[in-house]
């Protein structure tokens, strides 16, 4: 009966070597593809920030507001509810609120209970606002005109929805992580939001 050598060292190191060049190989079309799911998950992540504000100012009443941030790849979120106390309760949105009209719905984040308590900063780790150099068309209807260098299509960079769901103004924000590009767009009647992506010529 013959017997079983098992595998020999020089058997074991050349498997070895096998899986690690397949693994060099591998390993920088993983990254890709890793960088953009991280680029597309981090997309839909603000894509969410627009559907929850839409949804909180038809709900709640009052002007829900992004204020975004290029130069620090952030933006912040807060309730335009203009509440200076939250009353004996200490419950936001509840009917012994005091509110100044003044604060109220004016695009700012003012100093006050309310906002404060509503207001969330976002920073975005795997895109940042801005666009790739052949980008020509606005989105996402391909307008025939080059969108801001620093990638927010906004007046004073500024996305407002007020309480009947529709925008103050519209436009769009633009994020890559310098090898794809998204946006997201807002039209201003509808406040309609819509996520597309350039195909290169195109946005889709």
């Amino acid at each position: 009966m013959k017997k079983d050598k098992g595998v020999t060292l020089l058997e074991l190191l050349t498997i070895v070597a096998i899986i690690g060049i397949i693994s060099a190989i591998a390993y920088p079309s993983f990254r890709i593809i890793l960088k953009r799911i991280n680029l597309r998950k981090e997309v839909y992540q603000v894509y969410g920030d627009f559907i929850d504000a839409r949804a909180s100012a038809m709900e709640k009443g009052c002007d829900w507001v992004l204020i975004f941030d290029p130069q620090r790849n952030r933006y912040t979120v807060f309730s335009d509810n203009g509440v200076t106390s939250t009353g004996s309760d200490n419950t936001l949105f509840t009917s012994d609120d005091i509110i100044n009209e003044e604060y109220r719905n004016n695009g700012v984040l003012d100093p006050i209970d309310g906002e404060l308590k509503t207001m969330r900063v976002v920073r975005l780790k795997f895109a940042r606002f801005g666009l790739l150099e052949d980008v020509d068309k606005t989105a996402c209807l391909n307008g025939n005109n080059r969108p801001p260098q620093n990638g927010v299509d906004f007046p004073d960079n500024t996305l407002r929805f007020s309480y009947l769901g529709v925008a103050r103004s519209g436009g769009s924000i633009y994020l890559t992580d310098g090898k794809d590009q998204y946006a997201i767009s807002v039209v201003q009647s509808t406040g309609k939001i819509t996520v597309c992506k350039w195909t290169g010529s195109l946005w889709k």
